[in-house]
């Protein structure tokens, strides 16, 4: 299902509302918040600070060392009980794509830890929980929740109040009947952590991030849509590995989805590949969608900057539809079906550098 006729949004809900509804009807609906637009003049967005040391910008060479690095030990609070999952075996942690050298892939993202602490089904991530399961932190920018090192058999969903911050990192996460993580309310980060199906692939998303969030270094894998993206940010998605979507008949598929006026992010040196696990091509290795809520005007993306990424082996490689400012840069974009850009309208600024991976230089057009 195409993900604009799966997005349901009251025109009578005041202000920033809270209240979603999420229903199954044929694959996969999915809802969203009604959520005030950007200021036309808004400007491109503060990033999000990485808790762990942020990877530096990627340059405009047509395969520039990875900023990717290997995900840090843990050093989580020992006081969390539960059971230790053993170590997974290679059948149910192994890619079907390796990645490509000198870029995000499968050697320097994801989960390293093994002794992850499993907990099965939903985990509904609000204060109670965080108490019962003894995670350390206190919720702060300085020092946030810090769910690390788990495996969780079933979806996370985080719904804690928007100034609460969260790091999720070194974790396992197979994800539910929707969603392998869906980020309801909170500042969340997740990094360092593999996010997939347990095996096979999920109609579904692997993050599903509504308002705000920052995902570094994770491998992502075996959903139709690998991050759907829908709020007023800020955003911050880098150095992650994205590959090998699912596709089941019907199913509408992009690797990044933004949608309805995802807004004010970065999307900084990932490894994008749109390849599908039935040998197909994916819609979009990004998809940035302009879906206006009925009755309430135009919803539009604004304020995203897409730079130093490697994108391959979709439809379109990006399509934007009419989103000012949007700034695309130093990326290498290689093996599409039609052409690397479909709906690049007015607003969208080339920045420059972007070439295929012979080094040709891809202007922005279509």
């Amino acid at each position: 299902m195409h993900p604009r006729t799966a997005t349901h949004r009251g025109s009578d809900l005041p202000g920033k509302a809270r209240r979603r509804v999420l229903a199954v009807g044929g694959s996969l609906i999915v809802a969203a918040a009604t959520i005030a637009c950007a200021p036309a003049d808004a400007t491109l967005p503060v990033e999000p600070t990485v808790s762990s040391s942020s990877p530096p910008s990627s340059t405009s060479s047509p395969v520039p060392t990875s900023s990717a690095s290997v995900a840090p030990s843990s050093s989580a609070s020992k006081t969390a009980t539960g059971t230790v999952a053993p170590k997974p075996s290679a059948s149910t942690t192994a890619t079907t794509t390796p990645g490509l050298s000198g870029w995000p892939n499968a050697a320097n993202t994801g989960v390293k830890a093994t002794d992850l602490r499993r907990v099965s089904g939903t985990q509904l991530v609000n204060a109670t929980w965080l108490k019962d399961k003894g995670i350390p932190g206190a919720g702060t920018a300085a020092n946030p929740y810090k769910i690390e090192k788990f495996l969780i058999d079933g979806m996370l969903h985080v719904n804690v109040g928007d100034s609460v911050h969260i790091t999720v990192s070194q974790s396992r996460i197979y994800g539910g009947d929707h969603h392998a993580v869906w980020l309801e309310n909170g500042t969340v980060t997740i990094q360092d952590s593999t996010i997939a199906p347990e095996s096979g692939g999920l109609s579904g998303n692997g993050i599903f991030a509504y308002d705000r969030g920052t995902f570094v270094r994770n491998n992502i894998y075996g959903f139709n849509i690998h991050m759907i993206i829908q709020g007023q940010g800020p955003y911050l998605i880098q150095d992650n590995f994205l590959h090998d979507t699912y596709f089941r008949d019907g199913d509408h598929t992009d690797v990044i989805n933004m949608n309805p006026n995802a807004s004010n992010g970065v999307v900084r040196h990932n490894y994008i590949d749109g390849g599908r696990m039935d040998g197909g091509y994916t819609h979009n290795g990004i998809g940035i969608y302009n879906d206006a809520t009925p009755g309430a005007g135009t919803a539009i993306s604004k304020n995203w900057l897409i730079e130093g990424n490697y994108i391959r082996r979709s439809n379109h490689l990006i399509f934007a539809a009419a989103s000012p400012p949007f700034v695309v840069k130093d990326n290498v974009l290689t093996e599409f079906k039609y052409a690397p850009f479909h709906n690049a309208l007015s607003g969208t600024t080339d920045g420059g550098g972007n070439v295929d991976a012979n080094g040709n230089p891809v202007p922005i057009r279509g």
